[in-house]
């Protein structure tokens, strides 16, 4: 589950990372299409520049496959699809697509091998179930802060259910509480539908099939 605060203190420096690291990726990792450079198909596992001082690798493969762990393009597939969740950003999830299609012989001789990219294919057909638990309710004392968002985060996971540690849902918990020095924090600049979030109480956003409804936790 992700947990972000909206505090003023460090959302530059988190927008900045999350930005960097896309950028890092997308420069020294992706694979693209031949004939469209626009076409992900895949992420290498080793840089496309040689590290300094280190022999280069004598050939840069593409893993899709799941052994003892979990492939790198299954990983980076499930983290495209959930950022895209995330960030309301279609893009990601395009990206995410992309990798999938880029294995789909494979996948469709031998799908027992595949088993993180068959979780991203469920997510993408069936679509994802967003649950943000958001944090609005100032506690008076540091165990009873620490408790609130351990109560709210076994609510978020309860709401999931099954689908929890899926790609069919991407759970998160935000804090907008009125001790926060800001509650327009680098996420609610990019996800529309977190722009509106209240403070003064606990509660969760639950988003799925194009529509968004709120649920009080008690």
């Amino acid at each position: 589950m992700i947990y972000v605060s909206l505090s003023g203190k460090g959302k530059k420096g988190m927008w900045l990372t999350a930005r960097l690291n896309a950028e890092y990726l997308n420069k020294y990792f992706i694979s693209v299409s031949a004939s469209d450079s626009s076409i992900c198909t895949g992420f290498y596992m080793t840089p496309s520049e040689a590290v300094t001082d280190t022999p280069g690798a004598l050939f840069r493969l593409k893993t899709g496959t799941d052994s003892a762990t979990p492939s790198t393009n299954g990983v980076i597939a499930q983290n495209l699809l959930r950022l895209s969740s995330l960030l309301e950003d279609e893009s990601y999830k395009l990206k995410a697509r992309q990798t999938c299609h880029a294995f789909a012989v494979e996948i469709m001789q031998h799908p027992f091998l595949f088993v993180g990219m068959l979780d991203v294919i469920v997510g993408l057909e069936i679509g994802t179930k967003s649950v943000t638990g958001v944090l609005g309710r100032a506690a008076a004392t540091g165990d009873d802060s620490a408790k609130a968002e351990s109560d709210l985060i076994h609510k978020i996971r309860a709401e999931a259910g099954r689908t929890a540690s899926t790609s069919a849902a991407v759970l998160s918990m935000v804090d907008v509480r009125q001790s926060q020095t800001d509650t327009s924090g680098w996420l609610r600049e990019r996800n529309p539908l977190l722009t509106e979030l209240a403070s003064g109480k606990d509660y969760m956003l639950i988003c799925e099939a194009g529509s968004c409804r709120t649920v009080d936790v008690v």
